[in-house]
């Protein structure tokens, strides 16, 4: 990393395990200019057109502090200037952990230059005018752009989707042109498969955004726009701008990895580290009496709990309404009083009385298609009545096993399926 150069990280080298008995190697991930010099990675750029030139963060020097610096955690600060805007990076690598997560703070209230001077995009589009098929901010290669310069000579690049991972077949995500969009949306991740190595880059975000990447330009971060966006509304900035994201070199591709990980080290796939750095839903029955908050010692217990290393994902869920009972106390008595023989008949009518389900949705994101079991953990006095998968009109396919004791149902879903399930209970 060069203080220097704003931060920029120069030199990012992945160890390759070469085989019992041999060597390990490194591999440089970061490309090189035309003068030998690297081209830095984690750079900030963008074209701010009232100054009419792309302003860089590498341009002026940074503050770089060490956080943390131990055997398991290791975290650092970068504090310095995109133009006339302060800004601050904090990277944070771990043990185990394949991502290098970043947390990126733009300080746009604390802008030292001329406030008529803060503008990011391709052009001024003023005055604004609906009917021009052609606009500023369809333009990602002029807007504020967290850069990744990867050492690949040709590379495929592949993405997820919802309830999908595909291959770009898009020479580049340039667009300025209503009539001419492209796919440039980054869900949670996109990955630079190089063509004649087996290496790769993986860049992953927080937050649904897009990307830019195509000739003359490396893969970027749709970091900020400033100016007139989509019906003419003015995108302008006042306080932080805030980006959690994490960036992976990785050997292998995208879906197996590292088929000779070092010693040590686990082997972990793209989707797979998506799925750590988007921790997926968990479910929590807080009850029909609980306020909006509910109670807090209900939140340390999933409702659900996945199989381990499935590559499920929860993608949505209901609660059906319940409608219980509402006898009155005299009416209770009498129930307990003066008809001592109906009181098991009078707990099976309550039971019924509450009687509800969940309606559940998984997606098998990144697994196989074996047969796994889900495990439930209801809320003390609910019980399950059955287990069903469904269609997506709520039509019953069939009824799944459900094991009592365990509290467990078994389910399989093919790689990429998504299956409905409908829980019902008393």
């Amino acid at each position: 990393m060069s203080p220097l150069k704003g931060g920029a990280i120069t030199s990012l080298q992945l160890k390759i395990n070469q085989g019992q008995g041999k060597k390990a190697t490194t591999h440089e991930f970061i490309a090189v200019n035309k003068g030998g010099e690297s081209a830095g990675l984690n750079v900030l750029r963008g074209y701010f057109y009232h100054q009419q030139r792309f302003r860089s963060s590498d341009e002026q020097p940074a503050r770089v502090t060490v956080l943390a610096n131990g055997p398991l955690y290791a975290a650092l600060k970068i504090q310095g200037r995109i133009a006339d805007a302060p800004f601050t990076q904090i990277l944070q690598l771990s043990q185990n952990d394949p991502l290098i997560r970043t947390k990126l703070m733009i300080d746009w209230a604390r802008w030292a230059g001329d406030p008529k001077d803060l503008g990011i995009g391709a052009f001024n589009q003023e005055p604004f005018d609906n009917k021009d098929p052609k606009k500023a901010f369809y333009n990602s290669r002029y807007k504020l752009l967290t850069l990744f310069p990867v050492n690949f000579k040709n590379v495929t690049i592949q993405k997820d989707a919802p309830f999908d991972i595909f291959t770009s077949r898009l020479r580049s995500t340039f667009f300025d042109r209503w009539d001419s969009i492209k796919n440039d949306v980054l869900l949670h991740w996109v990955n630079l498969q190089a063509s004649d190595d087996p290496y790769g880059f993986a860049l992953f975000s927080t937050a649904t955004t897009s990307y830019a990447h195509g000739p003359g330009l490396p893969l970027g971060l749709t970091t900020q726009y400033i100016g007139r966006g989509l019906f003419g509304a003015d995108y302008q900035v006042q306080g932080t701008t805030t980006i959690d994201y994490a960036f992976m070199p990785h050997a292998g591709d995208w879906k197996t990895g590292d088929a000779k990980p070092l010693a040590g080290v686990s082997n972990v796939t793209v989707p797979q580290a998506a799925e750590t750095f988007n921790k997926p839903l968990v479910l929590v029955d807080l009850g029909a009496g609980a306020g909006f908050m509910g109670d807090h010692k209900q939140l340390t217990q999933s409702l659900l709990t996945l199989p381990q290393n499935s590559g499920w994902q929860v993608s949505a869920f209901k609660m059906a309404d319940t409608e219980a009972r509402q006898d009155d106390q005299q009416g209770s008595a009498n129930s307990w009083d003066d008809k001592k023989g109906d009181k098991t008949a009078d707990k099976q009518q309550d039971k019924v009385n509450q009687a509800g389900s969940y309606l559940l949705r998984l997606f098998n994101a990144t697994g196989d298609d074996q047969l796994r079991q889900v495990a439930l953990s209801l809320p003390e006095g609910r019980e399950v009545r059955q287990v069903e998968l469904v269609d997506l009109a709520g039509n019953t396919i069939r009824q799944l096993s459900y094991n009592k004791n365990r509290q467990t149902f078994s389910l399989s879903i093919p790689s990429l399926g998504i299956r409905n399930i409908r829980i019902s209970f008393w």
